[in-house]
């Protein structure tokens, strides 16, 4: 099942609540921005765009326990193969071969690979994390 433009509509708005959500828990600043273009020709499957904001629930959770975060950027957009979703933080950051088989990464890792999408993690001790995640169109 494809989405429809107010189904994509339905689901960025979804996201920002969600965002919202962690900015009262986190005590962070959060700002998004989303390029997907909700009125064009997307072919996202809802178990895809569940995915997203699975994968995009998991990262928050990730920064409220962990990171000590002040701010947090989140980009949304598109490209011809997929969606991406772009989550950056300016917390602790973390040495990813220590942590990479913990269930919350782990987690990131399997929802991706379910759809043949893309994940590409950079962090380091004191510098922060960013997330990047392509999800393909149908």
């Amino acid at each position: 099942m494809e989405m429809q433009a107010k189904e994509l509509e339905e689901w960025v708005q979804s996201l920002e609540r969600m965002m919202e959500n962690a900015v009262d828990v986190g005590r962070f600043q959060i700002k998004f921005t989303s390029t997907v273009d909700v009125n064009g020709d997307l072919t996202l499957s809802k178990v895809k765009s569940d995915a997203l904001l699975r994968i995009t629930r998991e990262t928050f959770n990730n920064i409220i326990k962990h990171s000590k975060a002040g701010s947090v950027r989140v980009n949304m957009m598109q490209n011809r193969s997929g969606i991406i979703l772009y989550i950056f933080d300016d917390g602790d950051g973390f040495d990813l071969q220590q942590v990479r088989k913990r269930s919350g990464l782990a987690d990131i890792y399997a929802e991706t690979d379910r759809f043949n999408g893309m994940v590409d993690i950079i962090t380091a001790p004191g510098y922060g994390c960013s997330v990047t995640v392509l999800i393909p169109y149908d």
